[in-house]
């Protein structure tokens, strides 16, 4: 039913941590949110940066983890496409569910529950089923979640419901096999048998020189291209944007979102954001 429907869910995922899939998760989010889109965002980390970089932006105090009742089963249609989750005023177009510790502590209980088969409905889907409700279906456009730096059961369901992932990665010779593994399981795990219609929307460089990419970085794209096209195919997108690893994304870490600051001072960041919005948009229209 969510690949037959015109609502797009968007995946961040890396196996290897602090490469950028909060920042991406936050900035494209507020990208989409300013074509018009009406966003839904999922903090599926139970350290919670996503949420804490949404909730800030958007003037707002921090708020108990959902994210947690999601997997569970709690949360409800009516309430997600209620207004406890949306953002007003800064974000009206967007609603957050957030992600704090007892997350983790859920994921535990449920993925033993399901190993000892105390439970009847599978956890895999709990997002899935959520998502995939008709009134879910019509409130959002488009769904983004950030996922941690590993398989996780938050992991799984975000996968299992997507119709798209991308991977940010940083260049360097360290990311080269995460990208591999990260494929190949999404690859065998998923495509080939619990979500067979999820694509890759791209592998997105980041934190690459602001000037020109270096020696060091193109060797690393090639070797990345290269593993990543073993193990998904020739099909594999890289995008032609990168993000830089410039002071206003160090500084709006977990902080801010850069794409709301119009100021003319910020227009490098937010043309680049503009840009790697854009080849979103057109690798999911697919």
């Amino acid at each position: 039913r969510i690949h037959a429907s015109p609502m797009k869910v968007l995946t961040f995922a890396n196996y290897k941590g602090g490469v950028g899939k909060t920042t991406m998760a936050a900035n494209i989010g507020a990208y989409f949110a300013g074509l018009g889109k009406r966003v839904l965002l999922i903090d599926f980390d139970y350290q919670g940066s996503l949420s804490s970089t949404v909730l800030r932006a958007s003037g707002r105090q921090e708020i108990q983890s959902h994210a947690d009742r999601l997997l569970t089963g709690a949360l409800t249609p009516a309430e997600l496409v209620g207004q406890q989750f949306f953002l007003p005023p800064l974000l009206p177009q967007v609603a957050l569910v957030p992600a704090g510790n007892v997350l983790n502590v859920q994921e535990g209980r449920l993925a033993l529950r399901w190993f000892l088969q105390m439970d009847d409905a599978d956890p895999r889907f709990a997002l899935l089923r959520l998502l995939s409700h008709l009134d879910v279906l019509a409130r959002f456009d488009i769904v983004i979640i950030d996922t941690p730096p590993r398989l996780s059961l938050a992991t799984i369901n975000a996968l299992a419901a997507s119709t798209h992932f991308a991977v940010p990665t940083i260049l360097d010779s360290m990311s080269v096999e995460n990208i591999g593994n990260l494929l190949e399981n999404v690859d065998s795990i998923f495509r080939k048998n619990i979500n067979p219609n999820i694509k890759l929307a791209g592998v997105i460089g980041t934190m690459t020189d602001e000037r020109e990419a270096k020696d060091r970085e193109v060797q690393a794209w090639e070797s990345v291209k290269g593993r990543a096209i073993e193990k998904w195919g020739t099909s594999t997108h890289f995008f032609n944007t990168t993000i830089p690893d410039n002071v206003r994304f160090q500084e709006d870490a977990g902080k801010r979102i850069a794409y709301m600051d119009q100021r003319k001072d910020n227009l490098f960041t937010r043309d680049k954001l503009n840009s790697l919005g854009g080849e979103l948009v057109e690798r999911m229209r697919t």
